[in-house]
């Protein structure tokens, strides 16, 4: 429960305890005319009494920007772990001071889960029930068979749109997983146009370089411009296609064997990387 569903509705409502009067008048404020704003400052001045009084007596209560953050975060969460939250957008907005809550520029989709606990009226309330569903008929059934060619349909169209995309292979290497997490991002992007394909680069095969149509790389470096272990396998073959005559004790010096532009010893990994699948 919230401080501005006691102070601006339970107080303020009219058809409720409609205090906001009093409390306008009490405070001097002109009730007179709306120009004078001063139903929003009564509503602003209970919810602050309402906060007081809790807070002084121990009781925990939260007030509607500290609540509108809290359900932003668990929006977040539940669009992560479950692809999507029901919400209906008028219910979550406070009553007062809607539009300096994150929640009133979020957009919101309010649909119903099945299966579900739901409200149902008493079944000797309607008699004819029976009656409607036989008159609705019984639901026709899909075989096996049908529903296997009905997949095998739409699986051969998407595999056709896609043949038709261009290819886009992104390529991450990283300590901490935040090159990961950015890969996947760029692919959702990409997604939309193109068919791209998110892959390690331990895990890359680099014989395939030449032929790509369009590679990303998402890379961190540490230490002195060094590339993340599961990026050196990567480099050192990099290396080794672009400079075959270099020798092995330089096999680690990214930097002075791709003659990297870059001023920042620990940008040297990226650079050597970008100017090397460049060359090829």
């Amino acid at each position: 429960y919230t401080a501005a569903e006691i102070g601006a509705r339970n107080l303020g409502d009219t058809g409720r305890y409609n205090l906001l009067k009093s409390v306008a008048e009490r405070l001097g404020l002109d009730t007179g005319r709306t120009c004078s704003l001063w139903k929003d400052r009564a509503a602003i001045e209970v919810t602050v009494g309402v906060l007081h009084s809790y807070q002084r007596a121990g009781v925990t209560i939260v007030d509607h920007h500290a609540i509108s953050e809290s359900f932003l975060k668990h929006l977040e969460r539940e669009h992560r772990v479950r692809g999507g939250c029901p919400t209906d957008w008028l219910w979550v907005q406070p009553p007062i001071s809607g539009s300096l809550t994150p929640l009133y520029h979020q957009e919101l989709l309010n649909y119903s889960l099945s299966p579900a606990f739901r409200y149902q009226m008493d079944p000797w309330k309607t008699p004819e029930w029976r009656a409607r569903e036989e008159l609705l008929g019984k639901r026709r059934t899909i075989g096996f068979r049908q529903l296997a060619r009905a997949v095998g349909f739409s699986s051969a169209l998407m595999v056709q749109a896609l043949a038709r995309r261009v290819r886009v292979t992104i390529l991450y290497a990283t300590e901490t997983g935040r090159s990961q997490t950015l890969a996947q991002k760029l692919c959702n992007v990409f997604s939309t146009t193109f068919n791209p394909k998110v892959q390690r680069m331990d895990e890359y095969d680099i014989a395939n370089l030449e032929h790509e149509t369009l590679l990303l790389v998402v890379a961190s470096t540490f230490g002195n411009g060094d590339p993340p272990e599961n990026g050196e396998a990567f480099a050192e073959l990099l290396i080794a296609m672009t400079h075959p005559d270099s020798p092995t004790s330089q096999s680690r010096s990214y930097k002075a064997l791709f003659n990297s532009l870059s001023e920042d010893d620990f940008e040297a990994f990226q650079d050597s990387v970008s100017e090397g699948a460049g060359q090829l």
